[in-house]
């Protein structure tokens, strides 16, 4: 009989306590996120782009004695180069990689040795290059409206152009550094950068240390989110000048390019 009262007593003491458990379990304040809503990634935040480009350019060399005098060598030449590039961009650290090469696909021109006499180029130029950016754009955004920020990277360019019985093959090895603006909208999109050659390493007819400048702009035209048809100009400017002698080397021209990205 003692059992059972007691049993009905803890019964009861317990149904009277549990509606207070669940009040005060209900009142337990909602636990805030470790991170804020939308942190992840999200999955464009990697974007490609592809594209190939026509660049009709100018080309020139010259060298002369730094004492004065006239122009030794005098090269000017028209040539056609196909370009492609590869871009990697990650919208998310306003960062990306470039990877570009061009290759001569015919060049036409003159060379002087004399004042008053020039000479045909022959059928065998080789002038061509590759090269590799990483940049960062901390100011702005890359996925729409304007960044701008700096780069680095290393450019190699050769100069081959056939003129007969005179050497006039460089191999060029050029660190890169400088500056880069991008704006993308709904229906068109600005390229522009400046790159200094602090130092470049010439190799071949010519073997020195050299330094220059790059520039290059583009405007294009989006007809859909991923395509872009651009048209700009691209100007290089090389000068290995030592002691003794006094080269310079200009490329220069205009460009169009057609581009995909996703």
């Amino acid at each position: 009989m003692k059992r059972t009262i007691l049993g009905i007593a803890t019964i009861a003491a317990l149904g009277m306590t549990l509606p207070s458990f669940a009040a005060d379990y209900n009142e337990v304040p909602e636990l805030r996120p470790a991170y804020e809503a939308g942190w992840e990634r999200q999955e464009d935040d990697v974007r490609f782009e592809f594209g190939a480009a026509y660049w009709y350019s100018w080309g020139a060399q010259n060298v002369a004695p730094t004492s004065g005098g006239p122009a030794s060598f005098v090269e000017r030449d028209n040539t056609s180069i196909a370009d492609v590039h590869g871009r990697i961009d990650d919208i998310y650290t306003n960062t990306y990689l470039l990877g570009r090469a061009g290759i001569g696909l015919s060049s036409s021109g003159t060379y002087t040795l004399a004042p008053g006499v020039d000479s045909n180029f022959g059928q065998r130029s080789v002038i061509g290059y590759a090269g590799v950016d990483y940049g960062w754009l901390p100011a702005g955004s890359m996925r729409e409206g304007v960044a701008f920020g700096g780069l680095v990277g290393y450019h190699y360019w050769k100069e081959n152009p056939d003129t007969p019985s005179v050497a006039t093959d460089m191999d060029i090895h050029a660190l890169r550094l400088g500056l880069r603006a991008v704006g993308t909208f709904e229906k068109f999109d600005l390229q522009s950068e400046v790159a200094a050659i602090p130092y470049a390493f010439v190799a071949g007819s010519q073997t020195n240390r050299a330094y220059g400048v790059m520039t290059e702009t583009t405007v294009g035209f989006r007809p859909t989110e991923n395509i872009s048809a651009r048209i700009g100009g691209r100007a290089w400017y090389l000068d290995n000048t030592d002691g003794t002698t006094s080269a310079n080397l200009f490329r220069y021209g205009l460009m169009a390019e057609l581009t995909g990205r996703f």
